[in-house]
């Protein structure tokens, strides 16, 4: 009995060490492959093309795509559908014009970005469909310390055929937060502060020459996110676009586009 007793304990403990040594093996080998997943770099693109509805995305260039799985940018929108994470280096990029894109049609855009490893690329699309136009803009996002509880917004001019434009906070003299902001012109960022105790900014967008008012935008829930939601605007960075076109109808007219950078 001794000796069986002897033999299942040294096969046990055999056992045990076996699956010690497999649980480090894995452990390692788990690091290494960890220490060579690839970094990526960060690209934003924003469709304020007047005359779009939607333009799908071809990270092949004008290759042929199913373009109805493709990512698409809905005209005048930024969420995480703007976002892709999974480029780098030298990328060729098609941008098609849907619906009435085919896979033998030619894209609006047809453009070879440089996106290294860990930075940060606005590519704000504008223009018209007749006359489409851009603005690439790499992006280094100023720190925000948490002791400062505020946010960081710059603003942007997207709207083709419009004079310089200035912007000011509500009851604030026009320009005093940007004096002569011309087409594709894009400002450094400015802090404000948010806090329990602050209203809503409105930031009024305005004609330079003449004062006449464009559009304005107003930071809804500053102060009181509501019940169990995080406060959108503390903390984070923010581009307020001018988009649509100067004397521009329903879609086509021109408004802010809030664009923000929340998945950082």
């Amino acid at each position: 009995m001794q000796k069986i007793f002897f033999a299942i304990s040294r096969r046990t403990y055999s056992f045990h060490t076996f699956l010690f040594c497999l649980a480090m093996l894995l452990s390692i080998t788990s690091c290494k492959k960890e220490a060579k997943l690839p970094s990526t770099a960060a690209l934003n693109i924003i469709n304020a093309v007047v005359g779009t509805s939607e333009l799908a995305t071809n990270f092949k260039g004008t290759d042929s795509i199913g373009y109805y799985l493709a990512a698409r940018l809905p005209y005048k929108s930024s969420d995480d559908r703007n976002f892709f994470r999974s480029y780098t280096g030298k990328q060729r990029l098609g941008l098609f014009n849907i619906p009435d894109t085919t896979n033998k049609s030619a894209p609006l855009f047809d453009l070879t970005l440089d996106l290294p490893i860990g930075s940060i690329t606005s590519l704000y699309l504008t223009g018209t469909v007749s006359s489409p136009d851009m603005l690439l803009v790499k992006d280094t996002l100023p720190e925000i310390l948490l002791t400062d509880s505020t946010m960081g917004i710059r603003f942007v001019n997207l709207s083709q055929g419009s004079g310089p434009i200035s912007v000011n906070i509500i009851d604030k003299a026009n320009g005093s937060e940007i004096s002569n902001l011309k087409y594709k012109d894009i400002s450094r960022f400015k802090f404000y502060p948010v806090g329990f105790t602050m209203n809503n900014y409105v930031f009024e967008f305005r004609d330079a020459a003449s004062g006449a008012l464009i559009a304005s935008y107003t930071t809804e829930n500053l102060s009181d996110p509501g019940a169990g939601y995080a406060n959108m605007w503390i903390y984070r960075w923010f581009t307020m676009a001018l988009v649509g076109k100067p004397g521009g109808t329903g879609a086509d007219s021109q408004s802010i586009l809030l664009i923000n950078y929340n998945w950082k």
